[in-house]
């Protein structure tokens, strides 16, 4: 296993997949997230406890799945400038 992950190419397929995987995840919560608002909304009138609990966790997962694709972004930008830099100072 650390065979491959010392290959670029192997770290760069496992980083697309990786990506790929979170970013259809994203999709799914996000496509759940109408539900989990309403399910949140109806806790005026009483819903199962488990249906509440179900919306909240959705939501909040939604909102650290976009927060990590954020900062991954983040930290890919400043790797290509920290990459950027390093390659002017040689």
């Amino acid at each position: 296993m650390h065979t491959y992950l010392a290959d670029p190419d192997f770290q760069a397929a496992l980083h697309e997949a990786e990506a790929g995987a979170l970013a259809e995840t994203t999709r799914r919560l996000l496509s759940l997230s109408g539900a989990a608002a309403d399910a949140l909304a109806e806790t005026v009138t009483g819903p199962a406890p488990h249906c509440l609990r179900a919306a909240d966790l959705i939501l909040v997962h939604l909102v650290r799945l976009r927060q990590y694709a954020d900062l991954e972004q983040r930290v890919a930008a400043l790797e290509e400038s920290y990459g950027t830099i390093a390659s002017n100072t040689r």
